[in-house]
């Protein structure tokens, strides 16, 4: 569908994106990172999508992270879980570039992606560190929230191992001084380590344990979601390989701590690490939804009325009929009394419903779409043109794989 070249990045970013990744130390936070963005751009190409390191420091971190794994491979019989990824101290950030092109428009969409890693042991630490503040900050700002759960240890380890390394209570102690003000967020849990529970086909009872052991969050993020009226936080699960070639063997006692070890899948397996591309894929569909609302929020009322007689004006097929009658009374109504200004966000939500429906219909008509980005060159419709491709794009090809490998949390 796409032709891509190669993208110059802007100077001047639009949005700012952010995603924490939250879990106790030895989790896998740091793991999951390197081998979710390192050499991904490939994949996200063919998909429409470019997506780069933005600094020296963020590609350098990466190409060293994925050393130390490889660095496992070398290792005879039983691997320690330590002989990984050093854990991380205080805080990093992966800082990326995400732009997308099409074939229709030549200027390119623009927008700055932050990962943020951080060591477990400032979740651990609460309130009493200024560490956490940043955290809570973090946290606040971010759409997505990953919640990392260390398989072995919550498939294997006593009750009070699996509180220790689930930090589960610290979790909900955060989501609690927080929800009130937080944003929307997808929150995905990432069982990593999974790999002899995925060979064994014991999705399922991940999935299962993961809503037992977390079910004080689950039932939180209920009650935020029902006093919402709505899906505030949207709920996933899936499994990852971040290793590939290595799975648990066993845990072993050791002056009185539970150690979680592991051996080669095969005499001469390599590193190869399964579904964190799809992680990043999923996650992108969920962030161009909140791209092309932030961008149609931002609209100017009288590029909104322009933008919307050029769309009905070309609506050969009628389809943006309510849509439009309901903006002219909205607009009529707003002239009289919007005090508190509900009728401006109905308006702005009514406009983004239209664009969506009308890019649905027109989206293949190229002259159609051409036409509206070369009149329309002060207002974002080339960008939202892009990002509504790119997501059409990673659904028409993806969405049986993410059904298959991510499993919704209904409260």
């Amino acid at each position: 569908m796409f032709r891509i070249k190669k993208v110059h990045i802007n100077d001047n970013t639009m949005t700012d994106i952010d995603i924490l990744v939250l879990g106790n130390r030895g989790a896998g936070k740091t793991s999951l990172l390197a081998t979710m963005l390192y050499n991904m751009n490939d994949l996200l190409e063919s998909n429409g999508i470019l997506f780069q390191p933005a600094d020296e420091e963020t590609d350098a971190r990466l190409k060293g992270s994925i050393a130390e794994i490889e660095n496992m491979f070398t290792s005879k019989g039983i691997v320690e879980v330590g002989e990984g990824i050093p854990g991380t101290d205080g805080f990093l950030d992966y800082n990326f570039n995400l732009a997308f092109s099409n074939e229709l428009w030549s200027k390119k969409s623009d927008f700055s992606v932050h990962f943020h890693d951080y060591a477990g042991s400032i979740l651990a630490n609460g309130d009493q560190s200024e560490q956490y503040q940043i955290l809570k900050e973090y946290f606040l700002k971010s759409q997505i929230i990953y919640i990392l759960v260390d398989t072995p240890y919550l498939m294997e380890a006593t009750r009070k191992t699996i509180i220790e390394y689930s930090a589960k209570d610290e979790i909900l102690a955060l989501f609690q001084k927080l929800d009130a003000n937080g944003s929307d967020k997808l929150i995905v849990f990432v069982p990593t380590k999974c790999e002899y529970y995925l060979r064994s086909a014991r999705t399922q009872d991940i999935a299962d344990r993961i809503q037992m052991e977390f079910q004080g969050i689950l039932s939180y993020i209920g009650q935020i979601n029902k006093a919402e009226g709505r899906e505030k936080y949207q709920l996933y699960i899936t499994p990852v390989q971040t290793v590939g070639g290595l799975e648990f063997c066993r845990i072993e006692e050791r002056e009185g701590t539970q150690v979680a070890t592991f051996r080669r899948t095969k005499p001469n397996s390599q590193f190869k690490p399964v579904n964190t591309d799809l992680l990043l894929l999923f996650c992108l569909n969920y962030l161009f939804d909140y791209l092309f609302k932030q961008l149609t929020l931002q609209t100017e009322p009288k590029k909104m009325k322009d933008v919307m007689n050029n769309l009905i004006k070309r609506d050969e097929k009628k389809v943006l009929g309510s849509f439009a009658d309901k903006y002219q009374k909205l607009l009529s109504a707003k002239k009289t009394k919007d005090k508190k200004g509900e009728l401006e966000k109905e308006l702005l939500e009514n406009f983004m419903h239209a664009l969506w429906a009308f890019l649905s219909e027109y989206s293949k008509r190229g002259t159609i779409i051409k036409e509206i980005c070369n009149e329309q060159v002060s207002f974002t419709f080339n960008d939202l043109y892009t990002i509504f491709s790119c997501k059409k794009n990673i659904q028409e090809n993806y969405e049986k794989t993410f059904q298959r490998q991510f499993t919704q949390i209904y409260l």
